[in-house]
Parts: structure tokens; sequence; C-alpha cells
């Protein structure tokens, strides 16, 4: 029985539950998006009045185990699917990044596998202790600790990129990256037309509940939506409600197939739009990164005359640089050496 935990930044939904992925072969490169099952569980969390009796306290880790234990055996019901799946193939559990859910995530773990926590928890002293750390004075009981600062050459970035962390992680292991995976390159082609007219990072932020609620980016699934489906995604606040992003999806996605279909795969349709390599341009600043380009002008043509919606050269343009057609990294970017050097496979 294999069960991990994992840390993620984005919110995992508007009640902030865990996420359950199960996968015959976990990970598996980009397994994720073929898990054969995703649950949202958003009441496993322990009850408020056990959450502020622990508060991070590592003298109460045992008994809170205990406690939590016992209040998830009353939830049985809920957790049998996982424990049944978690028999034959392998299961991670997502969490949001608050350290009360990490903590609240390896309790769970040691409860499905029927053995105690190893892990140690997360702690207000040594939150403290990072904190000071990162200032340069520890202070760690009755013993003083020097703390030996070494200055290094901090990392250049595009500035679109910020100090949000989900925008960081994501300019340094994703955009401009090359992907030739079918399903991501739906999943970007889906969120590019989504932020049509709204800052990216809105759209990262809300990434998560639009896995869950449009089937794992899975054109075949995506494309089989009916009324009822769409109608309920029009009530779900983890994504931008618009009745035409929505009902451009799900064209996109019967589109999405027609393309595979006749190409035999949607990656050999796009990447052929460059020759089938990155196109690597010269940027100084972010003024000098244009919004179209004679490759995205060709490309949102055959989009729109194969029925695809939300394709304008601009937002064609950034779904280019987003999966690696076009590396647009700033010369001084950490990022502009190792962009071409991570294509993901082909799924």
């Amino acid at each position: 029985m294999r069960i991990q935990i994992k840390r993620v930044y984005e919110p995992t939904a508007k009640s902030d539950g865990f996420r359950v992925l199960v996968d015959r072969l976990w990970p598996r490169g980009l397994s994720k998006y073929d898990a054969k099952l995703d649950l949202w569980l958003p009441d496993l969390g322990p009850s408020t009045i056990l959450r502020k009796w622990f508060n991070h306290d590592p003298a109460r880790w045992a008994e809170f185990n205990r406690r939590y234990h016992a209040e998830l055996k009353k939830k049985s019901a809920l957790l049998a699917t996982i424990t049944k799946q978690a028999k034959t193939s392998s299961v991670m559990l997502l969490y949001s990044a608050k350290d009360e859910r990490h903590n609240q995530a390896v309790a769970l773990r040691s409860f499905l596998l029927k053995r105690p926590a190893t892990r140690k928890p997360i702690t207000r002293k040594r939150q403290n202790q990072r904190q000071s750390l990162h200032a340069g004075n520890v202070e760690s009981g009755a013993e003083p600790m020097v703390a030996i600062s070494i200055k290094k050459k901090p990392m250049t970035r595009c500035s679109w990129a910020g100090d949000k962390p989900h925008m960081i992680r994501y300019h340094d292991r994703e955009w401009g990256r090359p992907v030739h995976h079918d399903r991501r390159l739906f999943e970007m082609l889906l969120l590019e037309g989504a932020q049509a007219g709204l800052a990216w990072d809105t759209i990262l932020r809300r990434r998560e509940s639009y896995r869950m609620g449009f089937g794992g980016f899975d054109p075949a699934k995506v494309a089989k939506f009916t009324a009822a489906r769409k109608k309920q995604l029009l009530g779900n606040p983890g994504i931008i409600r618009n009745r035409l992003k929505i009902d451009a999806a799900v064209t996109n996605a019967q589109a999405f197939l027609a393309v595979q279909k006749e190409f035999g795969s949607f990656d050999r349709y796009v990447w052929q739009f460059v020759d089938g390599k990155p196109k690597v341009n010269r940027r100084r600043t972010m003024a000098d990164v244009p919004a179209t380009s004679p490759e995205s002008d060709a490309l949102s043509k055959d989009l729109k005359k194969r029925g695809f919606r939300f394709v304008g050269s601009t937002i064609v343009y950034a779904f280019m640089q987003a999966v690696g057609m076009v590396d647009d990294h700033l010369n001084d970017c950490f990022a502009k050496t190792h962009t071409n050097m991570s294509a993901l496979s082909v799924g």
C-alpha cells in the first residue's frame, strides 16, 4: 500500500480540504493528468475543538493523532474508497500550503496505513526558528546559535513573475518549456482562453479548481459536457463563471479531438507552426516582448477555421509562450539557458 502526501500552493478548493489522486504507478511522468480517480474530500480535517487544543504543540502530537484517528473512524464510509484503491494503486493526498494542513495530512496518512505517524509535526517553535534563521538571528533554548549569513547573487527572472510563490514556480518550472503532451496542451489552451481580459495570476490561483471542474483537462471528457454540467460549472466559485468561456471550453474540446483524429495528435498539428522546434527570441526588456507574431496570426486563423473559440492572435501567442513554442524569457533570465532542455515527453 502506497500513500504519499504533497503540499500544493494553489488553493485545493474553496473549503480547503484534501484532494485525493489515485494512479496505478505513481509517480509516473505526467500521470497526475491521467489519474484514474480524482476525489475532493472537504470534510476530513479534525474538529475545530481538537485543532485548537493541539495548537501545534509537539507534546500533544501523539494524543492529537489518537483523537483525530477516533474522529476519522466515524467517517469510514468516506475513506472506504481510498482504502480500497490503495491496496492495488498509489494514492496521493494533496493539501494546501498551511502548516496545520501538513500535520493533518501526516495524521490522515498514518490512519490509512494503520501505523503510527513517523513524521514530526510542524510546530510554532519551528516556524519561529525558520523566521529567525532567515533574519540571521536564531535562538534555540539557552544555547545561542550563531547564524552564518552567506550572500548569494539574487536569481534573475522575468519581471512578470513578481514575488508570489505560485507565479515564481510557474515561471521557473513551466513557462517557456516545450510541451508535447496533448492533455497539457489542452490544459494551457483552456486556461489561456479563460484568462481573456484578466490577469494570469487570477487564473493560475484557480488552476486546481479548473482541473477538478474540467475532468482533469481531459478533452474527451470535456467534449461530452452537457447543458446540466455547464450550468453546474457556472455555480462553481473556484473558476471564472463566464458562460461564453465555459461554452468555448466544451466547443474547443470537440475541435481538439477532431484535430487529434486528423493529425494523430494535437502536438503534431500545433508544433508545425514553428517548424517543430522552439523559436528562441532575444528580449532585453518586457517592452520588447510582442503581443502577437506572424506565427500566432497563422495559428489563430487556422484554429478559428477549425471551430475553436477564444483563440485570437494575442491569446494564441500567450499559449505558444506557455508551452514553449516560443521562448520569450529575457536575455538575463536564469531560465533562458534551461528552457529548451526540459521538453515534456509525448503522451
